[in-house]
Formats: C-alpha cells, sequence, structure tokens
C-alpha cells in the first residue's frame, strides 16, 4: 500500500489505511479523517468520510471537474481543451497540544536539554535561554541560563502561551526583562505542540535563515528526546497468554514440533497471523531503534560542537 496521508503525510500501511475524503478526493489515513451525516444541509441515508479540513469548514464542497469546453482551430476544427480541476480552499487542522508535563521532573534531571539550551545560546550568541513545556492550564520550566527571578511554574496567560504556533516567533513577555526572545516551539508530528525553546535577541530581531534552521534543529532533538523518554515510560510489559500452552509429545523428554495450540479450541492454531505480526512488531522496533540512534549521534554532535566553542572562547581569552 503506497502513498502518504495529505494531512499527516504519514505512509499508508497495513495499519494506517487509506481513505478518499468524498469532498476534495484527498487521500487521508483515519486518524486524520471523520465521517458526517450531512451534505449541504441534506441528511444523508449513510455517513461519508471526508478529511479533518473538509470536515471542520462550515461549508463541504465537491471536487467535481467542470465539463470539457469546446474550441474551434483556425480550420474550423473543434478542439477537447482538458478539463480544469477546481482548487478549493482547504484549511489546515487546528495545532493540538500534547501535554507531557508528567515528566517534568525526569526532564528536569536530564541534563540533555542544558546542554541543547547551551548550544541554541551559542548559536545565537546571547546569554539567556529557557526550555518550557506547556500544560492544559500552566507552563513550566525544564532547564534555563541567566534569566533570572524566573518562576518555575505559571499560567499560560503569563507566559504568553494561550495560542499555540507551529512557527518560531519574536516574544517580549513580562518574564524577559524588557529583552527580545525567539519562541521556537517543540513540535511532535508538525501538528501537537509540547513546549517552546527561548534564546534571547541582542538584536532585537530574528536570526539569520541559517542560525534559525541550526534552532529549528536543536528545538526538534529536544522534542525527540522528550517523546523517547515519555514512551520508554510508557512501554508496556510483555505478558505471555495463559491459554497458550507447550504442547508435549508422548515422551516426557520429547517436544512437539507443532508446539502452539490454543486449549479452548483443542486444535492445533495456524501461526501464520503470529509470524506476520511478529514482522511487523519486529520492524517498529528496528525502526525506533534507528531513531534512538539518530537521535544519540545529533545529541553527541551538539555536546562536541559545544566542547569546540567552549575551547575557542578559552583560547580567544587567553
Amino acid at each position: 500500500m503506497a502513498g502518504r496521508c495529505s494531512v499527516c503525510a504519514k505512509s499508508f500501511n497495513a495499519f494506517r489505511w487509506s481513505h478518499t475524503c468524498r469532498y476534495c478526493l484527498e487521500a487521508v489515513c483515519s486518524s486524520c479523517s471523520a465521517k458526517t451525516s450531512t451534505l449541504h444541509g441534506t441528511k444523508l441515508k449513510k455517513p461519508k468520510r471526508v478529511c479533518l479540513a473538509c470536515f471542520v469548514d462550515t461549508k463541504f464542497h465537491t471536487a467535481q471537474p467542470p465539463p470539457a469546453t469546446f474550441e474551434t482551430n483556425e480550420d474550423g476544427e473543434p478542439l477537447v481543451s482538458p478539463p480544469t480541476l477546481h482548487t478549493h480552499h482547504r484549511t489546515k487542522p487546528p495545532l493540538t497540544l500534547a501535554d507531557l508535563t508528567i515528566f517534568t521532573a525526569r526532564f528536569q534531571h536530564d541534563a540533555t536539554f542544558f546542554l541543547l539550551l547551551e548550544q541554541a545560546i551559542s548559536a545565537m550568541e546571547c546569554s539567556m535561554g529557557l526550555i518550557q513545556l506547556i500544560g492544559a492550564r500552566d507552563v513550566v520550566v525544564v532547564t534555563s541560563y541567566n534569566v533570572d527571578d524566573m518562576p518555575i511554574s505559571m499560567s499560560r496567560v503569563d507566559a504568553g502561551l494561550v495560542t499555540l504556533t507551529a512557527h518560531p516567533q519574536l516574544v517580549q513577555e513580562a518574564y524577559h526583562e524588557d529583552t527580545c526572545f525567539v519562541r521556537i516551539p517543540l513540535m511532535l508530528a508538525a501538528t501537537s505542540c509540547i513546549g517552546v525553546l527561548e534564546v534571547a535577541s541582542p538584536r532585537g530581531a530574528m536570526p539569520p535563515a541559517d542560525v534559525l534552521k541550526e534552532l529549528l534543529d536543536i528545538a526538534s532533538t529536544a522534542a525527540m528526546v522528550m517523546q523517547n523518554t515519555a514512551m520508554d515510560y510508557h512501554q508496556p510489559k510483555k505478558s505471555v497468554s495463559s491459554r497458550w500452552r507447550q504442547h508435549r509429545g508422548n515422551s516426557a523428554s520429547t517436544t512437539s514440533t507443532c508446539s502452539l495450540y490454543s486449549s479452548s479450541a483443542g486444535s492445533f492454531r495456524d501461526t501464520t497471523t503470529d509470524s506476520t505480526c511478529s514482522s511487523a512488531v519486529s520492524d517498529m522496533a528496528e525502526g525506533m531503534m534507528e531513531a534512538l540512534l539518530t537521535m544519540s549521534k545529533q545529541t553527541s554532535h551538539l555536546i562536541q560542537n559545544t566542547k569546540e566553542r567552549r575551547l575557542h572562547h578559552q583560547h580567544c581569552v587567553v
């Protein structure tokens, strides 16, 4: 099953099926679509599946192409022009909040976030910065540098984070001490915000493109570390069902080649489905290990750059 979801951009597979929006005809997954029973104010006999972008719109549009138009050439022969598809306005799904504040204590004791913050401060060539987690009502500080009298937690109103955004911003809140800060959101899956990375802007403006890209990479690494910590905490323990037994032959020392059977059915079970599920689980585990390895390499690279900058700064001072 090929293709990607037009909303979340995730690839379709055996666990993420492809659906077609009945209004814009885009391919979407189950998580990014919903069913509706109303079409242009008319009640339908059967619900139709639409993408979230069309679901939240006040008007639903059909995506049928207009009929072909006929034109004539110099000889008077009719020419058939290809149909033109009308592109309707599609609103993106609203940015959601992923609350990871329950892991605040774990994050605050992880030196990785301070190293990432130090790398961001060095890239911005400033002396102040902080990383915050956004909760349902409050904002919690994970780590900070040279931000005096900074409360450990405050309301989203005081932090200026009532409205979430997926783009970098230049902000100046009450706790910024009359200094402009560049605010970089910590994103998960491009649609969920879990926190922000903030570094001071000495010039009071957005940084150049290369510096901004480095800040975005650092914020992405911080979000990945937080996500992996949360996944590791919620990793379910493997348990073996009691109804699967080891089938033995007549001899107590000899094990039958067909070792799995269902005690409730009293007959042997076809293990093809189990093999497929085991293969899928192995692929998911392999992908997670690759992501962790990539994250470790990025963290090691950031730490090495920080050490080199420190040595360079010491040589310059001497």
